[in-house]
């Protein structure tokens, strides 16, 4: 039997979402592999996005940056954390290496968790990180507002090159940084059926069906008035303070056990803030994205070009967002462009499976 670690970054869902597709490609071609997970995200995101039992085990494994909203981080406060984070008690770092080892971990996988590969260096095991951007990469970028962050950003890169085996998923954020492997971006798959999940979410077959999600970052929706007052579009909205319907409007509270993939592609179009997941999950399906672009991220910069590959997709800012103008300017643009699924949207996730296993090799 064989069994593997993932340390998964908790901020927000789009690294459990990457990594969930993973595991599934790794369980689907090899079913007697055992999945142990690390992580703050609710365990209840990944025994909803896996078809196995997995274990999870309540770990903070990075600190990424702290967010005040979805287009906003604190940065003092992020600082102040990432150094206490990286400060690592040696006896802390012995203590679950000695964990791994005890249950009979064969391998580590990171999605850009630093404790991962740090783990897995002091417990004697090889370890894969798997990255479209590392957190040096983006902490490098704060240095001129924020000294500190160069140190932090030394430390953390320093961490990352001790990985066994370096995956980039595209879109790759930082082209010139150090991989063994570069792979087509990696998605969960949809279950359902499109037609059976709107029947189940109650849409008429006449409506279309708009998604608005934040990647599991509650966000503000001072539009809804204009919303209700499009009658023909159904909207799912993620974020809400609860789960109602509202006429048109299906309001959905965060919901770490929510398979979201299956609602995502029975959608005829996005609107997201510009996310890993979220824009890879629609690529798989051919969907037709309205993105906001985060112009103070350093990675918006290529999710955006990626969003541009989309066909039909266009972007707008946060500003254009909250005011619901899009409502009447862009979306009836979008709606009328066909879906094109991407050929082969599986590639990356075989290649990088394949990858994995044969690390597990004697």
């Amino acid at each position: 039997m064989l069994r593997i670690a993932f340390f998964v970054s908790s901020h927000g869902f789009g690294h459990a979402a990457r990594a969930c597709a993973v595991m599934e490609e790794l369980i689907r071609t090899e079913p007697s592999l055992k999945i142990d997970i690390y992580s703050q995200t609710p365990a209840a995101f990944f025994h909803g996005s896996l078809s196995a039992p997995v274990n999870v085990f309540s770990c903070a494994t990075d600190v990424g940056l702290i967010q005040k909203t979805p287009f906003e981080a604190d940065l003092p406060a992020s600082a102040d954390q990432i150094a206490a984070f990286l400060d690592f008690d040696s006896e802390t770092l012995r203590s679950q290496a000695n964990f791994l080892r005890k249950r009979r971990t064969a391998l580590v996988i990171s999605d850009i968790s630093p404790l991962g590969i740090m783990v897995a260096h002091t417990a004697g095991l090889k370890s894969v990180l798997i990255e479209n951007f590392t957190w040096d990469w983006i902490y490098a970028d704060f240095t001129a507002e924020y000294p500190r962050f160069a140190t932090l950003a030394e430390n953390m890169a320093l961490i990352f090159s001790r990985a066994d085996l370096h995956i980039k998923t595209q879109p790759v954020c930082d082209n010139e940084g150090p991989h063994d492997l570069l792979v087509g971006p990696l998605a969960r798959r949809p279950r359902r059926d499109r037609a059976e999940v709107r029947a189940d979410l109650g849409v008429p077959e006449s409506h279309a069906l708009v998604m608005l999600t934040q990647g599991g970052i509650a966000s503000p929706t001072p539009f809804t008035t204009r919303l209700l007052n499009l009658p023909q579009v159904s909207f799912i909205v993620t974020g809400a303070q609860e789960t109602k319907r509202v006429r048109n409007l299906l309001l959905l509270k965060n919901d770490a056990s929510r398979y979201l993939p299956d609602e995502l592609a029975a959608c005829d179009v996005i609107v997201c803030k510009v996310g890993y997941s979220t824009l890879a999950e629609a690529w798989q399906a051919g969907i037709p994205v309205l993105a906001i672009n985060r112009p103070g991220w350093r990675e918006s910069a290529t999710l955006a070009q990626f969003v541009s590959t989309f066909p039909g997709s266009a972007m707008i800012d946060e500003q254009r967002y909250l005011s619901g103008d899009w409502l009447q300017e862009q979306l009836p643009v979008l709606l009328k462009k066909p879906r094109k699924p991407a050929p082969d949207a599986d590639a990356g996730l075989r290649r990088t499976a394949a990858a994995v296993l044969q690390l597990l090799e004697p």
